[in-house]
């Protein structure tokens, strides 16, 4: 008898033990959301959850470490919008979209900067936007299929004669 309420003792030490996760990985992401670095306790809460996929406890601090490092990755995406760097800022909304998907307001957010980055003009150092630029050039270049030979020389002058319009007219319209 002493030795079955022994192992039923041990029985439940052990499902107590594999069912509470105090594994290093865990405790380490602890730490990192204790510090506030909540993209570190992420990872750790990952690996964590990945050892002891269904341990419930590891599965909340998962998402809870995810909510609080969206929210910081939100944060710092508004203030890098606020200064002009949208490039910056759109790998920042990213990430808080990734880490929280379901959050209305980062998708909101993400589509407008989108918006804001397609319709960025830039303006070069002489004060003309790219398209400018481009008009300017094609307008120097000669059109495609009209170049001479290097060996044909022009007259210094055409007369048409004859060449009035009601011959013209006739012309067309008789062929």
């Amino acid at each position: 008898m002493v030795h079955t309420s022994r192992f039923a003792a041990l029985l439940a030490l052990t499902i107590a033990v594999s069912g509470c996760v105090t594994t290093g990985t865990y405790r380490s992401a602890q730490r990192a959301e204790q510090a506030e670095d909540y993209d570190r306790a992420v990872a750790e809460y990952t690996v964590a959850n990945k050892k002891h996929p269904n341990d419930r406890t590891t599965q909340l601090a998962l998402q809870r470490a995810k909510l609080k490092a969206s929210q910081e990755h939100l944060t710092r995406a508004r203030r890098l919008e606020a200064t002009g760097k949208l490039d910056e800022a759109l790998v920042e909304y990213e990430l808080a979209a990734e880490l929280n998907p379901g959050n209305g307001d980062i998708d909101e957010a993400l589509r407008n900067l989108r918006g804001q980055l397609r319709n960025r003009v830039a303006v070069s150092r002489e004060g003309k936007t790219q398209l400018e630029a481009l008009i300017d050039q094609s307008q120097k270049l000669a059109p495609a299929g009209f170049e001479l030979p290097a060996d044909v020389r022009l007259p210094a002058s055409l007369v048409f004669r004859d060449a009035s319009e009601e011959k013209r007219a006739d012309q067309c319209v008789s062929a």
